[in-house]
C-alpha cells in the first residue's frame, strides 16, 4: 500500500518508540530503491526492509551516505523514513540519518521523525564549510537543548566538520539527548598506525563519555 505524506499514522500510538532501548547490533545502511523515472521505488523499499529483519539485522539506518541522502530532497528524507517506519511497524528500531543544511530544518527533522517513533537520529556535524571546534559545539548545543529524539554524533571529518574529544565530552555532559557517536574510519584495515590512532581516540571518547554514551564504528 503506498504511503501518503498527508495520510501518515501516527506511529507513537500504533507502534510505540523504543524508548530507552540500547543501540546495539547491526544497523544496516540502507539503499534506495528508484523507478525509471528517478523517483523512490517504495514497494521496493518496503520489499527491502523486510528482507533485511528476515535476515536477522537489529535496525535499520537510511538517509546515511550509503543512502545517498544528498540526492534527496528534505520531503523525500521524510518520506523514504515514513515509509520504513509504516513497514517496520516496530519489529526492530531506526536510526535515521536527519543532517540537513541548517540547524533549524535539522530540528524540524528531528521532530519529525520523533512523531513516526523512529528510536533516534544520527547527524553530522555542519558539512561544506569547516567550523571551529567552538562552533561545532553550537551547532550540536543548539539541537540538544531542541530536540525531543534521541540524537547520535556522526563523526566523519572527510565531509563535514570534525567533532573533537572535548566537544565529545561538554556535549555528553549537557545533553541527555545525545546518547551515541558514530564514527568513520575507513582506512583502519589497511594501516597499523591509523589503527593505533583510532583505538586511542576511541579510548579517549569512552573515557569521557557517559554511561549512557554508544560508540558506533563503521
Amino acid at each position: 500500500m503506498a504511503l501518503k505524506m498527508g495520510g501518515i499514522i501516527d506511529a507513537i500510538g500504533k507502534f510505540g518508540i523504543m524508548a530507552g532501548t540500547k543501540l546495539q547490533g547491526i544497523f544496516t545502511p540502507n539503499l534506495v530503491p528508484y523507478t525509471a523515472d528517478g523517483g523512490i521505488n517504495e514497494a521496493e523499499l518496503r520489499r527491502y526492509a523486510d528482507w533485511l529483519i528476515a535476515r536477522g539485522v537489529h535496525g535499520l539506518y537510511p538517509n546515511g551516505s550509503t543512502g545517498e541522502f544528498t540526492r534527496f530532497t528534505p520531503e523525500e528524507r521524510r518520506r523514504i523514513v515514513a515509509i520504513l517506519a509504516d513497514q517496520v511497524r516496530g519489529r526492530v528500531p531506526i536510526l535515521a540519518g536527519a543532517a540537513e543544511a541548517n540547524v533549524k530544518e535539522t530540528i524540524r527533522a528531528c521532530e519529525y521523525y520523533h512523531s513516526l517513533g523512529i528510536r533516534a537520529v544520527a547527524i553530522v556535524a555542519p558539512f561544506y564549510y569547516k567550523l571551529s571546534p567552538a562552533s561545532v559545539y553550537a551547532y550540536f548545543a543548539e539541537i540538544g537543548r531542541n530536540t525531543p529524539i534521541d540524537v547520535t554524533l556522526y563523526n566523519i571529518p572527510m565531509f563535514a566538520s570534525p567533532i573533537d574529544v572535548p566537544t565529545i565530552q561538554r556535549l555528553s555532559e549537557e545533553f541527555e539527548r545525545i546518547v551515541a557517536i558514530k564514527v568513520l574510519a575507513p582506512e583502519i584495515a589497511a594501516n597499523k598506525m591509523a589503527k593505533k590512532r583510532f583505538e586511542r581516540e576511541a579510548q579517549a571518547t569512552a573515557a569521557v563519555s557517559h554511561d549512557h554514551i554508544v560508540t558506533i564504528y563503521a
